[in-house]
């Protein structure tokens, strides 16, 4: 989510909740969920399921 949607939603008084995906708020029975992980250091874009992300984060 960027600025500008950012502030769409903070102006918006029909919005009383938003939900915050995060590894340390996820509960996936096997490691982190993909929505939960978000962006590949790799790449900048969505990670893909199965993709090596511990061993790209330790080489970064």
């Amino acid at each position: 989510v960027g600025e500008a949607e950012m502030d769409a939603l903070r102006d918006d008084e029909s919005v009383n909740r938003v939900r915050v995906l995060s590894p340390l708020t996820d509960d996936s029975a096997l490691g982190v969920s993909a929505a939960s992980y978000g962006m590949s250091l790799a790449t900048g874009k969505p990670i893909e399921l199965g993709e090596a992300v511990g061993v790209i984060a330790a080489q970064s």
